[in-house]
C-alpha cells in the first residue's frame, strides 16, 4: 500500500523559444527543504494542462514526487499565435525547457527528473530526452 501525502499546486511560468509557458507545479506537503525527484507530465495533443495531466501530476505528488504540467506553446494559458497550433518541434522544445526550469529549483533533484516516453501521446517526450526514431 502506498502512503498518500497532501499536495500543493502552484502556478508557474517559464520561457520556451521566446514564449511564456504557464504550468502547474504539484508538490508534496511536509517535505520542506528536501530536494525530490521530479517528472514533467504533458497534455494530449490540442489539450490543456487541466485535463488529464493535472490529475496524473497530483497523483504523483501524493506519492512524494514533484510533478510539472504545462500548457504547450499555442495552447491554453501559454503564449503563441496562432492559437491551437500543433508544432511537434516546438512541443519537444517545450518539454526540454520544462526540464530546464525544474533544474533551477532548489526543491528538485536535477539528476532525477523524468519525462515519460509519450507524455503528450505524440512522441515529444522521446524527442525531449534526445531519443530519435527506433528508440
Amino acid at each position: 500500500m502506498t502512503t498518500r501525502q497532501n499536495t500543493t499546486r502552484t502556478t508557474v511560468t517559464f520561457p520556451s523559444n521566446g514564449m511564456a509557458l504557464v504550468g502547474h507545479l504539484h508538490t508534496p506537503e511536509g517535505v520542506d527543504g528536501a530536494s525530490r525527484p521530479a517528472v514533467v507530465v504533458g497534455h494530449p495533443t490540442t489539450g490543456v494542462k487541466e485535463q488529464t495531466a493535472d490529475l496524473y501530476a497530483r497523483r504523483l505528488a501524493e506519492r512524494g514526487l514533484t510533478a510539472l504540467t504545462f500548457d504547450a506553446a499555442y495552447q491554453g494559458e501559454s503564449e503563441g499565435e496562432p492559437r491551437g497550433l500543433e508544432n511537434p518541434f516546438q512541443r519537444a522544445d517545450d518539454f526540454r525547457n520544462a526540464v530546464s526550469y525544474l533544474t533551477t529549483r532548489d526543491d528538485v533533484d536535477a539528476a532525477r527528473i523524468g519525462v515519460p516516453r509519450r507524455p503528450a501521446g505524440d512522441g515529444s517526450g522521446r524527442s525531449a530526452r534526445g531519443g530519435g526514431a527506433g528508440r
